[in-house]
């Protein structure tokens, strides 16, 4: 009989520990992106020091990102081509290693891909951007 009675507070209980998890996950990308990605990348606001991450998982798949994060000289070593263009892009500036889990990147990845702006935003903010350069150019012409 008391097995019965308590099944139903184990059964909320699991699904609060659930969604707990699942939102600190969500909140632990982002504190891990601030933490260690946010000194030399961006999302969707431009090249740092290291290029910008918005969308980065529709460029390249999980595991590549996974590898990447733990080891880029490795994967630049095993002769990966993007890589390769990537270190050179960046002058050959080594991406610092991480020893972070998969998990803890899987969360990084999804926070990037939930801040990711939608690419209608993405033209939006460069169109402007160059409306503004544009006139920038035309005032020092006028000055």
């Amino acid at each position: 009989m008391y097995k019965i009675q308590f099944l139903p507070f184990f059964v909320i209980l699991s699904i609060i520990t659930f969604s707990l998890s699942s939102t600190s996950q969500a909140n632990s990308g982002q504190d891990l992106f601030q933490q260690r990605c946010m000194p030399c990348h961006s999302i969707g606001q431009g090249v740092r020091v290291g290029p910008d991450l918005n969308k980065i998982s529709e460029r390249r798949d999980n595991t590549w990102i996974v590898s990447f994060i733990k080891s880029s000289q490795s994967v630049i070593k095993s002769g990966d081509t993007y890589a390769n263009e990537l270190f050179k892009k960046f002058n050959q500036m080594v991406m610092p290693d991480f020893p972070l889990t998969d998990q803890e990147i899987l969360s990084i990845v999804e926070y990037i891909t939930s801040s990711s702006p939608s690419s209608n935003t993405s033209s939006k903010t460069a169109a402007v951007d160059s409306i503004i350069s544009e006139l920038d150019t035309k005032l020092k012409l006028v000055s």
